[in-house]
């Protein structure tokens, strides 16, 4: 009887199409997925997986808004900006553990410098390589393709301050995000921004403080604003981490929604995320912004691919605060995986069918699937699942008996999602005098990546 009930609910479920799934199983419990990234750190970095630096040229300062620190906004390599170092020489690999390390150190940096004159006749913006002093050091892995929808996991341990000490790591920001790169085509899902410290919270406890948002351009979308940014983020749900032991964190990113999820729980889901323009974000809420705060967004399929980019703002600067010579270091950054999986996809068949042998079935996402008429059976032991965008029906005379186990989900199909690679991609790990930064370098070129070959 308990399974016919659980039959009848996710049915109920299944008609509920375009909507976001109701019923979550892990990826590593779905046949239907596959890994385009399985980062497990076992002996050395994948390095055709991931680069040590953004493509494109360092500084040697950056915009903060803590201006109780500074007055003009912009940290310098002279006080507490870290550089980026090349080759992985802030990354390490240790009995399957990868560690991002920010140190207080004295190092050599390389820098770009734009210049703004005539070089020919044809490039106004010129580059040249400078290298200056940095007083901090900090690691980054930035993945080599783009990505478009799927299920992005981490699971990592962050250092927590004793409750006798709670400023001993302030003023970092290590992050878990995702990124097409800016310009036209910009588009950004933080699936985590830990906040080191908040003096602000008076607890007594280790802060941490988890934050998750997105970010996107939104020219295209009804009724927003010439050439706005939005930053969509449910502040009531941020909570602090306590990091006694590794933790996961993961977004999912499908064609309507994108969910935000802490230890294979789901927190929040786009949808219900206030929104209000970046510009307006130290702004008290007026009626020039109000119609932000209201927007329903489901416009998660306007997303472009995406890099994947584990890193720690040093300092904290999307928090307003501002590591000092009292910040302990060096900060380990321990990540035990880094996953992620698609969806195997056959949206354009139609399946029709008395029975499926779990043991043999390809576990594709199918337009529709008829399952039974006139007989059929799942035997005891066995566990199917089924995923279709629009519709699952079980014909009279199918049964599943007891001790079996029966899913079936209404799935966005996402065609458009994949693994992608950068038009320009190649000759820009190093520097090129002659590079300059433009939409073409964003223009995602998909690869052909049939599950089989992963």
């Amino acid at each position: 009887m308990r399974k016919l009930l659980n039959i009848a609910c996710v049915l109920l479920i299944a008609y509920t199409a375009q909507a976001q799934e109701k019923i979550f199983l892990h990826p590593n419990k779905d046949p239907h997925w596959y890994y385009v990234v399985n980062e497990t750190f076992d002996s050395t970095l994948d390095k055709g997986t991931w680069n040590s630096r953004v493509p494109w040229g360092p500084t040697d300062t950056v915009k903060t808004c803590d201006n109780t620190n500074y007055p003009n906004g912009i940290v310098t390599n002279f006080d507490i900006y870290a550089a980026t170092t090349k080759g992985f020489k802030n990354f390490s690999i240790d009995s399957g553990i990868g560690t991002l390390q920010t140190r207080r150190e004295q190092y050599k940096g390389e820098v770009w410098r734009y210049d703004n004159y005539y070089v020919d006749t044809l490039k106004k913006d010129s580059l040249r390589l400078d290298s200056v002093w940095f007083n901090y050091t900090t690691g980054l892995l930035f993945s080599d393709s783009l990505y478009k929808y799927g299920y992005y996991e981490i699971k990592c341990k962050l250092p927590e301050a004793p409750a006798n000490d709670l400023d001993k790591y302030n003023g970092l920001g290590p992050n878990f995000w995702l990124w097409s790169g800016g310009g036209d085509r910009y588009s950004e899902i933080d699936i985590f921004e830990i906040e080191t410290h908040d003096a602000s919270d008076n607890d007594g406890q280790p802060n941490n403080r988890f934050t998750h948002n997105f970010h996107y351009k939104c020219d295209t979308l009804p009724n927003c604003p010439a050439d706005s940014f939005l930053h969509g983020a449910f502040y009531a749900d941020y909570f602090n981490v306590k990091f006694d032991e590794y933790k996961t964190f993961a977004s999912y990113w499908s064609e309507n929604s994108i969910e935000y999820y802490y230890e294979d729980s789901l927190l929040h889901t786009s949808s219900l995320f206030p929104q209000i323009r970046v510009q307006d974000l130290t702004m008290p809420i007026n009626s020039q912004n109000t119609w932000v705060q209201n927007y329903r967004f489901n416009h998660s399929s306007n997303f472009y691919p995406m890099h994947i980019i584990v890193d720690n703002y040093v300092p904290g600067r999307q928090f307003c605060t501002s590591h000092d010579s009292t910040t302990s270091m060096p900060y380990d950054y321990l990540i035990d995986h880094i996953k992620v999986w698609l969806l195997k996809n056959a949206c354009d068949s139609v399946l029709i069918i008395p029975e499926i042998d779990p043991a043999n079935y390809d576990y594709t996402v199918k337009q529709k699937i008829e399952l039974g008429n006139g007989g059929g059976v799942l035997n005891n032991g066995e566990n199917l699942i089924l995923r279709a965008n629009e519709a699952i029906t079980l014909k009279p005379g199918y049964e599943a008996k007891y001790g079996s186990e029966l899913t079936l989900l209404i799935s966005d199909c996402m065609e458009a999602g994949g693994v992608f690679d950068s038009e320009n991609k190649s000759g820009q790990k190093e520097f090129d005098p002659n590079h300059s930064i433009n939409n073409s370098f964003y223009k995602p070129i998909k690869y052909d990546t049939p599950w089989e070959s992963y």
